[in-house]
């Protein structure tokens, strides 16, 4: 699965999921935008990242 899938079909429920434990927007927002870098990071630029 390429990054840009990956980020379109789970950001909104990594979102959801930090806001419901922060209860902040911002902190909510801050970690699931980290959380998404920390992926692309990972994986080489041309290789296809699976999900589990």
């Amino acid at each position: 699965m390429l990054f840009k899938h990956i980020y379109e079909a789970y950001f909104d429920d990594v979102y959801r999921f930090v806001y419901v434990k922060t209860g902040n927007k911002w902190d909510a927002d801050d970690i699931g935008s980290e959380t998404f870098r920390k992926v692309y990071e990972k994986s080489a630029p041309s290789e296809t990242i699976s999900i589990k």
